[in-house]
């Protein structure tokens, strides 16, 4: 009876020790207009359109992944389209694909099981318009 409370134990240890990766990826408006972005992620290819006005910051994508990983990899991996239009119709020039393009913060969140947060901010400048 002890072995096979046993073999049920152990494997509901083991998969409870899955860990978690959670990344969200977020805009942030610091150009003097509203601008609507428009994202499409790997994961949905739905195209979702967000507003963001001056001064403000929205998520564009949220990804959950199971198993702990503290590699926060290229954008490709996650988005597979963005553009941002501001109400002049200039259009962002500043390509989201470089990971030099995003302020990237990892955290990890717990040990056993290992848990990782990663959040990337996207800033768009009026510079950033054309």
């Amino acid at each position: 009876m002890k072995h096979i409370l046993w073999l049920v134990f152990i494997p509901f240890v083991l998969i409870s020790c899955d860990g978690n990766t959670d990344r969200e990826f977020m805009v942030k408006n610091s150009s003097s207009q509203t601008v609507q972005v428009y994202v499409e992620s790997v994961y949905n290819s739905e195209i979702d359109t967000i507003t963001i006005g001056m001064g403000q910051t929205a998520n564009v994508v949220y990804h959950n992944s199971m198993g702990g990983n503290s590699n926060e990899g290229t954008m490709s991996d996650f988005i597979q389209a963005m553009t941002a239009v501001n109400d002049s119709g200039q259009v962002l020039q500043k390509d989201y694909l470089l990971n030099e393009n995003w302020l990237i913060e990892s955290e990890r969140v717990s040990r056993v099981p290992s848990d990782w947060r990663h959040t990337y901010t996207f800033v768009i400048t009026d510079a950033d318009m054309q």
